[in-house]
């Protein structure tokens, strides 16, 4: 089907085949599920158009984690995926044939809700206008944008697309995301984060941002960081691969370090890695991909930290540091004490 068909789609109608998407994949689903089913689907053609433009995107979905051999806490989706589905669905037979052919296409359906605001873009958004997307839960989620660039969102974050004739651009919101910039010199690309703008044409770079502090670390290329307020609104500083900048809001851009960009985006591959770290960002990042409450002792709140830590187990977190900082952890229930 041609995807220009699904444009004039209402939001309405694609959350109610997103229910009903969801409905079928459940192991309670009856026949008389499928009988009211089949009823909505007649009932409208938007209605099937609908339905079968969420049964393509999860066929797309579900390939991509399946090629994904080696997984890595990656779930990837295209802003704008191929749609070539068949023009009828015959509720009845298709049930059966998909619960045996896609046995488990659950997650499938989670990806339909977390990236319900994508489809909804393609259906109905003007160009240009923001799209907010969150990665509350899992560690890493990578996005396509329709110009090829890779946007790649850690755990707890949230940031803003908005894409039109002239500029790319994002807001970071809270937590961490690498950009991959497709490069493009008539068509920059702006990452708003607090009160600093990072501009580039074509580059790799992470950008952490957490409260009032912003980190930006670039790997590859050259990126133009510029201070947004009126008392600093001259201040700028170019940045290269290899270079990083620690900025607090309110406050002027400082200087660039030099700083290892693989171990800052050691992230991806599920590892925090750390040389002379104080042990309270450390705390804020078990927080961050735990989602426990860290309470630091003061006797130990100057400690520094050195070493690899893997974010899918929170036991072995705690007991490398109790080990390697000679400190003693409790834990009960949501929250870790850590203390001498």
């Amino acid at each position: 089907m041609d995807n220009d068909q699904y444009k004039n789609l209402d939001a309405q109608v694609i959350e109610e085949a997103a229910e009903w998407y969801a409905k079928i994949q459940s192991d309670q689903v009856t026949m008389e599920d499928l009988d009211a089913l089949t009823y909505w689907l007649s009932s409208n053609p938007d209605h099937a158009k609908a339905y079968e433009k969420l049964h393509d995107v999860a066929v797309n979905l579900d390939g991509l984690t399946r090629a994904d051999i080696e997984y890595k806490n990656t779930d990837s989706v295209t802003i704008q995926p191929v749609f070539e589905g068949t023009t009828e669905i015959a509720a009845r037979s298709w049930f059966h044939d998909y619960k045996t052919i896609w046995a488990g296409l659950v997650a499938a359906t989670f990806f339909i809700f977390a990236f319900l605001p994508f489809f909804l873009q393609d259906a109905q958004t003007p160009v240009g206008e923001p799209i907010i997307y969150q990665a509350l839960d899992t560690p890493r989620k990578s996005l396509f944008l329709e110009d090829g660039s890779q946007i790649d969102i850690n755990i707890d974050s949230q940031v803003e697309f908005a894409i039109n004739a002239e500029t790319r651009s994002a807001v970071l919101q809270r937590g961490e995301v690498t950009f991959n910039v497709a490069k493009d010199d008539n068509k920059p690309f702006w990452v708003t984060a607090g009160d600093i703008r990072i501009e580039v044409t074509g580059t790799i770079f992470n950008v952490m941002r957490h409260k009032s502090d912003v980190i930006i670390t670039v790997t590859e290329g050259t990126v133009n960081v510029v201070s947004l307020t009126e008392t600093n609104s001259d201040d700028h500083r170019q940045l290269t691969a290899g270079k990083q900048l620690r900025h607090s809001e309110g406050r002027a851009l400082g200087f660039a370090l030099d700083v290892n960009a693989d171990d800052v985006l050691s992230w991806h591959d599920g590892q925090l890695i750390y040389e002379e770290v104080s042990l309270e960002v450390v705390a804020q990042d078990i927080n961050r991909y735990f989602g426990v409450d860290v309470m630091l002792d003061s006797s130990v709140r100057a400690l520094k930290f050195s070493g690899i830590l893997y974010t899918d187990d929170l036991q072995t977190v705690l007991e490398l540091l109790e080990n390697s900082l000679s400190v003693k952890v409790l834990k009960t229930d949501q929250v870790v004490k850590i203390y001498r």
